[in-house]
């Protein structure tokens, strides 16, 4: 197992595992700051990327709802053209021969829609369930960013009393330990508990090396 953890690590940073360093013993079992889980609540909900990304969709999705409805509405256009042309038919310039031309023309054109066989009203009602759509989905991610939020908070509150539990767990096998080989000693423990007590406190220092880089990678 060990030696497959160190063929994944390599795949990551693309070099062998060879010396690794682990945490010191003491490490500082900080609380998140501000220590309050409503100001980290509110925070994710102001910066959180995801969430931030569905406000806009929901706004562009009301953008689009707003214009469907344009396709009912009359459109006005205005055009405007100029022209002008020289030409010159006399072989010996504009004093014999030749004309100019100058051309303007304004037009305004309106066009009112009647019918159109019903696409416009069948545009705007997609264009509606798009937009409540996209406010179901924001409301639905701004969810689970609370929600994620509140649990990393109470995960991380939970890993340092782990932390400390588990040391004084491992503090209480290494003096039972001691107290079996003193025992066997004395004649009062056999051979089998003194087997038995090492292999508790080798899980006992595992579960408490665990739980500190839990802390860490929750932290």
């Amino acid at each position: 197992t060990l030696s497959n953890s160190r063929e994944t690590l390599w795949v990551i940073i693309n070099a062998p595992a060879e010396n690794l360093s682990s945490l010191q013993e003491s490490i500082p079992l900080l609380s998140p700051d501000p220590d309050d889980i409503k100001q980290w609540q509110e925070k994710a909900t102001q910066n959180n990327m995801e969430l931030r990304a569905a406000k806009y969709a929901v706004e562009a999705a009301r953008s689009k709802y707003d214009s469907s409805h344009a396709g009912h509405y009359p459109t006005l256009s205005l055009n405007a053209s100029y022209g002008f042309s020289d030409a010159d038919n006399s072989p010996f310039g504009d004093t014999f021969g030749g004309s100019e031309t100058t051309d303007s023309v304004i037009g305004v054109n309106l066009n009112v829609p009647i019918y159109s066989g019903g696409f416009t009203s069948a545009k705007t009602r997609q264009s509606l369930s798009e937009f409540d759509q996209a406010k179901a989905l924001h409301e639905q991610q701004r969810r689970v960013t609370i929600q994620q939020t509140r649990t990393a908070y109470l995960t991380i509150k939970a890993s340092i009393l782990q932390v400390k539990a588990l040391k004084q767990a491992l503090i209480s096998t290494e003096s039972a330990l001691e107290a079996t080989q003193a025992g066997y000693e004395v004649g009062t423990r056999t051979s089998v508990d003194v087997l038995i007590t090492p292999g508790n406190l080798f899980r006992s220092e595992r579960d408490y090396a665990k739980s500190r880089y839990d802390y860490i990678l929750n932290l």
